[in-house]
């Protein structure tokens, strides 16, 4: 099979990987109200950093990015909405989301397309250092999706396909910081979620007759 056929089966699998990735968190958030460890303010830059792709892509000729650009500035303003009504703070968030999405915006209309796909690269770098940040800080990131980290990991892979075959650098960047991302948040989810096995577990056999002795009788 051409190359350019498979960099584009890529590009479309890694879209629909991001859209399926995104649904779990989103419902995570929007129907158990539960958003511990994850960041607004991650989702407000993703919104900046949605947008300037869609620029990128369309001027680049990469149009095969174009879907998830779109997808995923619309899953980003729903999350933020979302995080927001289960109480989450959107006034220290707004500041650094304005900020960013002017800053792109600037560069942009300076530069053109090639200073903004100069920087492109590290967009997701700074939208993604807030959620992992988070998922550290968090004691107990109950609100963060496994899976949806797990998919946007393999979603990094195929962009890096994708980007390899173009020769995009920005492309690229975004591939590899989107892999290293996902493994950050999910060796902290199993990180978290080894202490509480390790515990259940823990009891000895002494621990157990004493509990069984103790309980009320019948």
């Amino acid at each position: 099979m051409d190359e350019g056929v498979i960099a584009e089966l890529a590009a479309a699998l890694a879209t629909v990987l991001a859209t399926v990735a995104a649904i779990p968190q989103l419902h995570r958030v929007a129907r158990t109200g539960d958003g511990r460890g994850v960041s607004v303010t991650s989702a407000l830059l993703g919104i900046g950093s949605e947008l300037a792709w869609l620029s990128y892509a369309s001027q680049a000729g990469l149009w095969s990015a174009l879907p998830e650009a779109a997808l995923m500035t619309i899953a980003n303003t729903v999350l933020a909405v979302a995080l927001v009504r289960r109480g989450a703070s959107a006034g220290r968030a707004l500041v650094p989301g304005l900020a960013w999405l002017g800053a792109l915006a600037t560069i942009s209309a300076v530069g053109g397309h090639t200073a903004l796909g100069a920087v492109l690269g590290v967009t997701y770098a700074v939208q993604v250092a807030p959620a992992v940040w988070t998922v550290w800080r968090t004691s107990s990131p109950s609100g963060v999706v496994a899976s949806t980290w797990a998919l946007i990991g393999l979603e990094g892979l195929l962009w890096g396909a994708y980007g390899a075959h173009h020769a995009d650098p920005a492309v690229l960047i975004f591939a590899a910081t989107a892999t290293a991302a996902s493994a950050a948040t999910l060796i902290r989810k199993v990180h978290v979620s080894r202490p509480a096995a390790v515990s259940l577990g823990s009891k000895s056999p002494t621990t157990r007759a004493v509990a069984r002795r103790a309980a009320p009788t019948p």
